[in-house]
């Protein structure tokens, strides 16, 4: 028996301008657990299009257990077993657990062929109860559950299918440590009931804890594959990039002491989101926000930048008590956002990188009276392009066709063009790889260095030690204590996550 359950050989796709892959031929055993891995715009995304039918190949061969497969729309890949979790649902929030599994496909009985719900969920709890870790009630309606319950609905949809060959895209971005962890043991389950599982993730700890083999894919040619025991993180990132990092993190910017207080935030509540939470941030300071999921700290963002309305607390800026309601007036005060997710909030992704860059600061720099003054505002994009190394095409170009690197260097750019003095940053290297976080980082010591206060909230705590000058760490809606990063680990911050009461 052939122990290949998919095969791609010498698979090419371009795109105008664009070579997105050049011949690549991986093999992936059944029932491992293959990573692929690479930089935005490697490929990666591509080729798994590709496996699935949701694009075409120009040229190459694809074989699916050892037979050569015609892949040529979804339908295709869901007859030849092949499932595609994408990072983003395709879910319907209305509808409940079942009715999502088997949307489009609805199970049937008697003569009339009437839909049969009660087999649907019937079904429904087979499939779910090898899935039990999780304990999803499969009457839940979509809209009520976590993100890691809905990761949970598409794995499921996916075994509905019979599917023996399973697609994940990024599963684990927005999932807390122990969500992730219990997703993997749901992977490990399915590779011991003989199911394939493709694993695509940017965090590379990732890799070394779930997969069996990694695929290295640059600039759309596939670099190496190798069994995970016979390669280390660094031999990975030097392959994803193609030269050395010496160092993940940048050197801290040097921060004075004696530096103004340019935001100062007084016992701040929010019923059932954060209670009596105070910190000071100082000019040019880097202050780290960590928790995990739940923990408040997006809804601490989002009230300083007037999108979620304090019950009690006060807020000053540069001394000045202000009353900030709405983020016009956060932008009026030198409040900047990016939000945790760019696509949805930071972003109007059908627009152009133009409009994008520039949205923010029409009302003050680019409107003439009514009128928009074009020459001034393709100057300030140039300006914020140049200055943050934006790659793309054209400024006509739409911005969701960027790389998630790019992406958020256009977040960064049109935030840069408001002139903030303080920059609230909630998880600015989600989605990116190791070379564009890198850049990422550069960018947040440059503006540190300018004067600009950051507030950089990450859940990733390896991250938050090594940019922050000082840590808050926040549990159930409250600060429960300061730490220094220079003396600090990643426990000690899991420790203070997981607390009740302010130490």
């Amino acid at each position: 028996m052939n122990d290949l359950a998919l095969e791609f050989i010498n698979i090419s796709k371009s795109f105008p301008g664009v070579q997105a892959l050049k011949e690549v031929s991986i093999k992936i055993k059944r029932a491992d657990v293959h990573a692929i891995v690479g930089e935005n715009g490697a490929g990666k995304s591509t080729l798994m299009k590709i496996a699935v039918g949701e694009l075409l190949r120009d040229s190459g061969i694809i074989k699916v257990f050892g037979q050569e497969a015609q892949i040529n729309s979804p339908s295709d890949g869901y007859r030849y077993g092949i499932s595609l979790i994408h990072q983003e649902f395709s879910l319907v929030p209305t509808l409940d657990v079942a009715q999502n599994i088997f949307l489009g496909r609805e199970l049937t009985s008697g003569h009339l062929s009437f839909m049969d719900s009660k087999l649907m969920y019937k079904q429904t709890e087979e499939i779910l109860d090898s899935l039990k870790i999780f304990h999803l009630d499969f009457h839940l309606k979509i809209g009520d559950l976590t993100v890691a319950q809905k990761q949970v609905v598409e794995i499921a949809k996916a075994l509905s299918l019979n599917s023996k060959i399973i697609i994940m895209d990024e599963p684990t971005a927005a999932l807390t440590l122990e969500e992730t962890s219990r997703l993997f043991e749901v992977v490990r389950g399915l590779k011991a009931k003989g199911v394939t599982t493709l694993f695509i993730s940017h965090r590379l700890e990732e890799i070394f804890e779930i997969a069996d083999k990694v695929s290295i894919l640059r600039d759309g040619e596939l670099i190496l594959t190798k069994p995970v025991a016979q390669i280390n993180r660094n031999q990975v990132i030097n392959n994803m990039v193609g030269r050395s990092l010496d160092f993940v993190f940048p050197p801290k910017v040097k921060h004075k002491k004696e530096a103004k207080v340019v935001l100062e935030v007084k016992k701040i509540n929010k019923e059932r989101q954060f209670s009596d939470v105070s910190f000071q941030l100082k000019e040019g300071e880097i202050l780290g926000l960590a928790g995990l999921v739940g923990s408040g700290l997006s809804e601490v963002a989002l009230a300083i930048f007037g999108l979620n309305r304090l019950d009690t607390g006060e807020i000053y800026i540069k001394g000045e008590k202000v009353d900030v309601n709405s983020p016009f007036k956060a932008i009026k005060h030198g409040l900047a956002l990016l939000p945790e997710d760019r696509r949805k909030l930071g972003l109007v992704i059908i627009r152009s990188v133009l409009e994008n860059l520039t949205l923010p600061a029409l009302y003050r720099d680019i409107a003439r009276k009514y009128f928009i003054d074009l020459k001034r505002e393709l100057l300030l994009a140039k300006e914020a392009q140049k200055e943050l190394s934006i790659s793309f095409a054209s400024f006509s170009q739409k911005v969701e066709s960027l790389s998630g690197g790019n992406q958020q260097k256009v977040v960064v750019g049109k935030w840069l063009l408001t002139r903030p003095k303080i920059l609230i940053m909630n998880e600015p290297t989600r989605g990116i790889d190791v070379g564009a976080k890198l850049e990422i980082y550069n960018i947040i010591n440059t503006l540190a260095q300018r004067g600009i206060g950051i507030i950089f909230i990450s859940s990733e705590f390896t991250e938050i030690l090594g940019i922050a000058h000082r840590v808050l760490v926040m549990s159930e809606g409250r600060i429960t204590t300061e730490l220094d990063p220079e003396s600090s680990t990643e426990e000690d911050i899991l420790k203070f996550a997981t607390r009740k009461k302010v130490s």
